[in-house]
């Protein structure tokens, strides 16, 4: 009880201010269970916790399944997997066994969202869970228990066979994640990413108070996947798609951006600039037609009331209002 009142409380200068935050986004209201549901588990994917790759690889650009990969990916390595089942069996008579075999089932029941009634009765039952979306992030608590059950099973065959055992097997352990996760997660000179792009450096020229807006974001860091094929290679595109400066790039280099990325958002920002998940306004007043934007003087008046005064495009902006500054890489840099 003590130790759940001191993570309140420390927790308490994030946890308030998110609750603030979601009465003022569109969770505000609670969320439906179709959005809730949105991006669900693929059921195939239940192969990823024996062979991780087996519907492809995302990071290097061939994954064939139908979700998210990183949202669906559970593996934990074949060991861990083998440990906490040899605890469930050998150990099953134990309470922590029980317990934490009763939780990776119940959670991994979660994972499956739609794909079975239990998700849904719990959203509907349970308090809370109507503010919150992606049922497969509940493959924390499912690899938090299969770590705990393999931990247990180590133990066992430890008192078995001796240490030697079982730092045989954590090394195996070891070796398994390293060669398999060590991959989604790319890894460049620091030098070449925190370098201020040409952009940045551009901008930073302007001593007066502004923000910046960059459209095209998705096309662009799209192609640059695509140029990468993953990012298990070359990371050289995504080293030159940083001139966009797109959100939350830009906070390194001390620059406002009037739209965000990704993030719980007041319904008022979204309604304006949209989100993740629903265009806003200033999509209404724009087109791009034969590679080049046109954006209409109610795009230009919204950028001119949140002091945007200056546009960065992966295609030219052909509008008297919005000047081209300059042309930076692949970047147009137009001036409100």
């Amino acid at each position: 009880a003590a130790a759940l009142l001191l993570a309140a409380g420390i927790s308490s200068v994030q946890v308030l201010q998110t609750y603030e935050l979601v009465s003022l986004s569109q969770r505000s209201g609670v969320v439906s269970f179709e959005y809730a549901s949105q991006y669900a588990y693929d059921p195939a994917n239940v192969v990823n916790f024996v062979a991780p790759y087996a519907l492809g690889d995302i990071g290097a650009g061939t994954y064939k399944g139908k979700s998210i990969f990183w949202e669906d990916y559970g593996y934990a390595g074949v060991v861990t997997l083998a440990l906490a089942l040899f605890a469930v069996v050998a150990l099953r008579r134990e309470p922590h066994v029980r317990f934490f075999a009763v939780a990776a089932v119940a959670a991994f029941l979660l994972v499956l969202g739609p794909n079975t009634p239990v998700y849904e009765a719990v959203f509907t039952v349970v308090p809370g869970m109507k503010y919150f979306r992606f049922p497969t992030r509940f493959l924390l608590v499912v690899d938090a228990a299969l770590c705990l059950l393999a931990a247990l099973g180590a133990t066992r065959l430890a008192a078995r066979y001796g240490t030697p055992a079982a730092l045989a097997l954590l090394a195996l352990v070891a070796g398994d994640l390293i060669f398999h996760q060590l991959r989604q997660n790319p890894v460049i000179d620091t030098g070449h990413w925190s370098a201020p792009p040409a952009t940045a450096q551009y901008l930073a020229r302007d001593t007066s108070l502004f923000s910046i807006y960059s459209v095209g974001g998705k096309a662009a860091h799209q192609a640059a996947f695509a140029r990468a094929r993953g990012w298990q290679g070359d990371l050289t595109p995504y080293v030159e798609q940083r001139e966009f400066l797109q959100p939350s790039l830009q906070v390194l280099y001390g620059l406002s951006s009037a739209d965000g990325y990704a993030q719980l958002t007041p319904s008022y920002v979204v309604d304006v600039w949209g989100d993740q998940n629903r265009g806003g306004l200033i999509y209404k007043a724009a087109g791009l037609q034969g590679g080049v934007f046109t954006p209409r003087d109610a795009f230009v008046n919204v950028l001119s009331a949140f002091n945007v005064k200056y546009l960065r495009a992966p295609w030219p902006v052909e509008s008297p209002r919005l000047p081209l500054e300059s042309k930076i890489g692949p970047v147009f840099v137009h001036r409100n």
